[in-house]
Formats: C-alpha cells, sequence, structure tokens
C-alpha cells in the first residue's frame, strides 16, 4: 500500500488520523459548502516521516521540557524553537 503524503482538500480520506484537527476542519468546511481558498493537506504520515527523517522528536521533547504553561514567554521561546527546527531541517527527495 503505498503512503499518501498530500490529498485535496476535499478528499474523502481527509480524517483527523490522515490530516490531524485543521485539516479535517478544512474539509467539513468545504463540504458544508463554505468559502475555502484552493490547497491541499500535508497529512500526517508526511509529517511523521519529516520528523522521524531528521530526528526531530527529542529535539521536540527537550524544546517542551522547560515549558511553563503559566508563563506565555515560554511558550513563544519553546514554539520558536520548534519552528526553527522545522525549518532548518531538509526535506527529502527520496520520497518526495
Amino acid at each position: 500500500m503505498k503512503t499518501t503524503y498530500t490529498l485535496p482538500l476535499a478528499d474523502p480520506q481527509a480524517t483527523i488520523d490522515t490530516v490531524g484537527g485543521k485539516g479535517l476542519s478544512l474539509a467539513k468546511m468545504l463540504q458544508a459548502g463554505f468559502p475555502v481558498p484552493g490547497g491541499f493537506h500535508i497529512t500526517t504520515a508526511a509529517y511523521r516521516m519529516f520528523v522521524s527523517a531528521n530526528g526531530l522528536q527529542a529535539k521536540i521533547l527537550i524544546a517542551l521540557n522547560g515549558v511553563d504553561v503559566s508563563l506565555p514567554a515560554s511558550l513563544e521561546t519553546a514554539s520558536a524553537t520548534i519552528g526553527r527546527f522545522f525549518t532548518e531541517s531538509p526535506i527529502s527527495t527520496v520520497v518526495f
């Protein structure tokens, strides 16, 4: 079975498991007839592959370790750090 890394926004395979909560919300909005800009989903399989290929899971957990949810600055710092992990990591051309 081939792994799917992208799906059209209105694809019936767009579920919480395949595209996450935001993706599912967009798919439901389309199905209900709401205006949604064109686009596509990056699947959770693509996310997991990217995180695994770049060894990000441990780094993400370390960044979250020092978060105190009562201190917004700690959340912002962790978010910025995790964001850098993603922007500084290469996308594998083998899969895509």
